[in-house]
């Protein structure tokens, strides 16, 4: 199991928010938060989460949120997530794409 981590490094214009552990429900505000507190006012913002110990649609459904209002504010989004071949294949299957 890995450590459940939540961490906000800020840059200027530009926020890099990285995550490991479990992306459920379960730490969905937590997440949440995190991604508002990132947003800011930055003009470019990475998503990077390793060590995923668990992910669920929860999260899926936040990212696919996050990618619209981004879109429409006009904010650079570029997401680096680092699912283990089991994790890929179940959201391909599903038609997701969060890279």
């Amino acid at each position: 199991m890995s450590n459940h981590n939540i961490i906000i490094t800020n840059t200027g214009a530009e926020s890099t928010l990285t995550l490991s552990g479990s992306l459920t429900v379960a730490r969905i505000t937590e997440i949440k938060e995190a991604f508002d507190r990132a947003l800011g006012n930055s003009q470019k913002l990475n998503i990077k989460a390793s060590n995923i110990d668990s992910i669920d649609l929860t999260f899926v459904q936040l990212i696919l949120s996050l990618k619209k209002l981004c879109q429409q504010k006009g904010i650079e989004l570029t997401t680096n997530i680092d699912l283990n071949p089991e994790q890929t294949q179940l959201l391909q299957r599903a038609g997701i794409k969060l890279n």
